[in-house]
Formats: structure tokens, C-alpha cells, sequence
């Protein structure tokens, strides 16, 4: 794309980590079609009800594409409140990747400290990007929402619905079945 139009905005490292590394270094939102459309809102309105918000959290700088149409359309500014939604929404987005990639690792019996740092080192996060310490709170803060059943407690399950099969077919008595259950 040797025609486009640019915006920089300030956002946290994490979240420039994730941007650059799902659309480039040049952030080609078209990549997430979800994101660019929430980056078109927070471009099209500007309300100033936080502009005397303070900014030092987002100590890194993300160079977005803007389309063509959207730029002569919208134009090619934020404000500090859209800078601060569109921030909210992309951490959002991260946040709720780590977590379901940290549980589906973790619930099959990966340690919590080899799924972060398994997470870290697939996706880019660094230790000076995303801290393992700042990781690990928030995924035991909030991963509670996305804990999936742990392989044990799969198993179980998955031989109580093979002994009722089994039970139903004739193979095995129903006798045998409430024993196993009740063992």
C-alpha cells in the first residue's frame, strides 16, 4: 500500500506488542476487521468529555494506516478520549487472547509459570514488554471466567457417558454401572 494516509497514537507496550505483531509494523488494521472498525469510531466521533485526561500510561507510540476514504472522511486526529477507548478496547482484545490461551494450556496440566512463558515467547511479549509478574495477576484476578475443565475432570466425564452408552446398548448391567458410579 504505497498511497496511505498515517496516524501515530500513544498506547502501553503490551498493546503495541500486540497491534505490530498481528498487522505489522506499519499497523494494517484491514488485517482485524473488528479492531478497524473500532478504530473508525473513535476516529469519526469526538466528544471532549476527558480531554483533561493524563496519558503517561501509554509510554509507547503505534503507527496506524488510515484508509483513504476514512481519512478525508473522518480525518487523521484522536482526541485524548478516543486515544483512551480505542486503548481500552485493544487491551480488551489482548487481555481476553492471553487469558483463554493461558487456561486451555493450563487445564490440559501445563504449569501456570510454562503457560505464560509459553505465551510470552509465541507472541511477542517480552519480559520488558509484559511482565510474567503483571501476566500471572491479572490472570489470577480475572482467568476465573475463561477456567476450562482440567483433563481429569474430562476423563470422568467422558467414562460416565461411555458407561451409560454401554449400559443402554445392554453390554453392561445397570448394576455395574451404579457401582462404578457410586465407587
Amino acid at each position: 500500500m504505497s498511497n496511505h494516509f498515517t496516524i501515530k497514537i500513544p498506547c502501553k507496550t503490551y498493546v503495541k506488542a500486540y497491534l505490530e505483531f498481528n498487522c505489522g509494523n506499519l499497523v494494517d488494521l484491514s488485517l482485524m476487521p473488528d479492531l478497524l472498525k473500532e478504530f473508525k469510531i473513535c476516529l469519526d466521533k469526538k466528544p471532549e468529555h476527558r480531554e483533561s485526561a493524563n496519558l503517561t500510561l501509554y509510554c509507547e507510540t503505534v503507527t496506524i494506516i488510515i484508509p483513504p476514504d476514512w481519512f478525508y472522511r473522518y480525518g487523521w486526529e484522536m482526541n485524548k478520549e478516543n486515544i483512551i477507548d480505542f486503548n481500552k478496547r485493544v487491551e480488551m482484545k489482548v487481555k481476553f487472547f492471553m487469558r483463554q490461551y493461558i487456561a486451555i494450556n493450563n487445564s490440559l496440566g501445563t504449569p501456570l509459570i510454562t503457560c505464560i512463558r509459553e505465551f510470552q515467547t509465541s507472541f511477542g511479549f517480552s519480559e520488558d514488554i509484559w511482565s510474567w509478574d503483571s501476566i500471572r495477576k491479572d490472570f489470577e484476578r480475572n482467568g476465573e471466567k475463561c477456567k476450562l475443565k482440567k483433563v481429569k475432570e474430562l476423563k470422568e466425564e467422558l467414562q460416565n457417558l461411555c458407561l451409560a452408552n454401554l449400559s443402554r446398548s445392554g453390554h453392561i448391567s445397570n448394576k455395574l454401572k451404579k457401582e462404578y458410579y457410586n465407587g
